[in-house]
């Protein structure tokens, strides 16, 4: 099995006022998401249609402590989800700087710095 890089993108949409995440995989997999913050909640959506039937996928992100757990559900009607993978992730080290990550997030911080 081949190594698997993932290069993950944070920006804010001004003219719909959303965050915006883009993930690339070197499998040539590209997923978008638009996403909201609520305390040290991030919460992203997304859909795609597979087999003709469309799919909702939600991503929430939770920040504590320089951890980040997360869980990605999905749901066909948008009311009823079901958790579909689960995981945690921990910063190492000191975070990166807004001057090289631009959105802090990269680094797990609590909250986004728009730059204008």
């Amino acid at each position: 099995m081949r190594p698997v890089s993932q290069i993950d993108l944070f920006g804010w949409d001004a003219d719909s006022k959303c965050y915006t995440y883009d993930s690339f995989k070197s499998l040539g997999q590209r997923a978008s998401f638009t996403g909201s913050v609520a305390g040290d909640t991030w919460t992203w959506v997304t859909e795609k249609t597979a087999g003709g039937t469309r799919l909702r996928i939600r991503m929430v992100q939770h920040f504590t402590d320089g951890t980040m757990t997360w869980k990605i559900e999905t749901s066909t009607d948008g009311r009823q989800w079901a958790t579909a993978v689960t995981g945690q992730a921990k910063r190492i080290g000191r975070p990166l700087t807004e001057s090289v990550c631009r959105v802090p997030l990269c680094a797990l911080s609590r909250r986004p710095t728009v730059l204008r």
